[in-house]
């Protein structure tokens, strides 16, 4: 009976292997569109093997086929269409009826767990309709702007539902290239870029969320470089100077990119951070905010509102970041806080004539923050906010014009103002308070470090040229470089106490501009004597600032 058993149960075993490779064959057999009838049990083991490959290969063929047939059939309506057999609205509508029914065939494709003849179908649709929209819109001039952008939108739309219905990934990626690059031609022939660029934005956000829900990595990449580019261009094709579109308009389509990603984005990166997150935050910050900010700027009313709306939301993103979030959530912190720092640099710019000041005070209240309840990312933000002030104030222009030999423009209240903001952060110590954070607590306090030694330095070339007046160009050199020396020699010497370590980090790499300098400017416009001067003072700094940069006790 034992024996019986067990050969019954080999028999059994033996009969399921069977079975699922009936099964798998079946799998392949349906996948490649075409039905085939199983191998007899006599035929040879690599038989299967080539009838699956000759199957597969005319499966192919016969797709292949079925594209040209639609291709055949646009090409028909399109004859009578010509022939005056069709009115041309008619024509046009049944042109892109045939296409968003190659969509429908495709989601049918999907569903029978076809996808290879999904991407087909998705192909043919592509090729019967963006041709189609293209010449009625930029040739013949049949459809509109607004009206070629809505079916360019029809066409995505159908092939987004399909793709999230079958899990689709083909025919959505042909169909977005094909439709997000047709709009962004249609945008620059037409010269009505807006509502092109409203609907490629539409679909990098829609794109967005299927990929989200299906776990597709690629292809939201794609179409948020197309909504990116097709806002900038809206921005630089000067649409709103021409009169092709209202400032509002314009403004609104940008505003649209920024507040659709971050949203969505801010959902999001609640589960995870990811790259793609941080990327198209900061593009759609710069694109689509930034380019609001600049569109707005000469519409009073428009900017007030923009500007209080964003310094709002601003203080809202920092508190619900500080109050509501684990500092260890260093990927969500870095975000929302992000947010929050280019809103209110674009609100308080949108709402102040001089805002330089302004985010210097900010700066140094940020500094002080950080450092009362030992958060690091205040810091950082120090920093972000020092640089927009010298930026905005002139203070980097007249410090670069002090070291290149440049015009000199302009030392305003707010560039000194924002140097000493920039001076009193370095008296704020900051830890991290996050292991991440540890390894960057120096970053905020070298940007502080740099911009003093540049401006301040600076400050005392145009000081020594005005002693000076008539000093020739090798004159002007030596005395760059004695200051360039006395800087090396001065962050040395800081560098020794603690709490200014990051002072002897700057040393070597100011040895190493002073040698460029040297080879740059000194040798070419030097003399002998100015010469000497400038090697002297330089040789000293090269011997005595690395024996200063030792540390010493704190």
């Amino acid at each position: 009976m034992e024996d019986r058993l067990s050969a019954l149960e080999s028999h059994v075993r033996e009969l399921a292997r069977s079975l699922g490779e009936v099964e798998r064959r079946l799998s392949r057999l349906e996948g490649s569109g075409v039905e085939a009838p199983l191998p007899s049990p006599e035929a040879p083991a690599a038989a299967p093997a080539a009838a699956a490959a000759e199957v597969d290969f005319v499966g192919t063929l016969g797709l292949v086929g079925r594209t040209l047939l639609g291709l055949a059939g646009a090409y028909l309506v399109r004859a009578l269409t010509s022939e005056g057999v069709l009115p041309e609205a008619l024509g046009v509508a049944a042109g892109l009826a045939y296409a968003a029914l190659w969509i429908v065939l495709a989601d049918r494709a999907g569903a029978r767990g076809r996808p290879l003849a999904a991407a087909f179908h998705g192909s043919t649709a592509v090729l019967v309709g963006v041709p189609l929209i293209w010449e009625t819109t930029a040739r013949f001039e049949i459809l509109p702007p607004p009206l070629a952008a809505a079916a360019l939108a029809g066409l995505t739309a159908l092939s987004l539902a399909a793709g999230w219905r079958r899990d689709l990934r083909a025919p959505v990626w042909i169909v977005s290239l094909g439709a997000g690059t047709a709009a962004l031609l249609l945008g620059g022939s037409t010269h009505a870029p807006a509502p092109f660029a409203t609907v490629l934005v539409l679909l990098g956000v829609a794109t967005l969320w299927v990929a989200e829900a299906r776990g597709w990595r690629g292809l939201p990449w794609l179409t948020a470089a197309f909504a990116d580019l097709a806002v900038l261009l809206l921005w630089m094709e000067d649409t709103v100077d021409e009169g092709l579109a209202s400032p509002a308009g314009v403004a609104a389509i940008q505003i649209a990119l920024f507040v659709l990603y971050a949203a969505s984005f801010g959902r999001i990166v609640r589960r995870r951070v990811t790259v793609l997150a941080v990327a198209q935050t900061a593009a759609a910050v710069a694109v689509g905010y930034g380019g609001a900010v600049a569109t707005l700027r000469g519409v009073p009313a428009a900017a007030a509102v923009l500007g209080a709306a964003s310094v709002v939301a601003a203080a809202a993103l920092y508190a619900g970041a500080f109050a509501t979030i684990d500092p260890r959530r260093k990927g969500q912190v870095l975000f929302y806080t992000g947010l929050a720092a280019a809103l209110l640099l674009g609100g308080s710019a949108l709402l102040l004539a001089r805002p330089a000041a302004v985010w210097a005070v900010l700066a140094l209240a940020a500094c002080a923050l950080g450092s009362r309840f030992s958060r690091f990312v205040p810091s950082l933000h120090a920093a972000l906010y020092v640089v927009a002030a010298a930026a905005a104030s002139g203070l980097l222009r007249h410090a670069a014009a002090a070291w290149t030999g440049a015009e000199w423009p302009e030392l305003t209240a707010d560039g000194l103002t924002t140097l000493a903001a920039a001076a009193a952060c370095l008296l704020f110590l900051v830890r991290g308070d996050h292991a991440f954070w540890h390894r960057w607590e120096r970053l905020p306090r070298l940007v502080f470090m740099v911009l003093v030694v540049a401006a301040g330095g600076g400050l005392v070339v145009r000081g020594a040229v005005l002693l000076v007046p008539a000093a020739d160009p090798g004159t002007l050199a030596t005395l760059r470089t004695a200051v360039l020396s006395a800087a090396a020699l001065g962050l040395a010497a800081v560098g020794r106490r603690e709490r200014l370590r990051e002072a002897a980090l700057l040393v070597y790499p100011v040895l190493i501009l002073g040698a460029v300098k040297l080879l740059v400017e000194d040798f070419p416009a030097g003399r002998p004597e100015t010469l000497f001067v400038a090697l002297a003072l330089y040789g000293a700094a090269l011997i005595l600032a690395p024996r200063l940069r030792t540390p010493g006790p704190s």
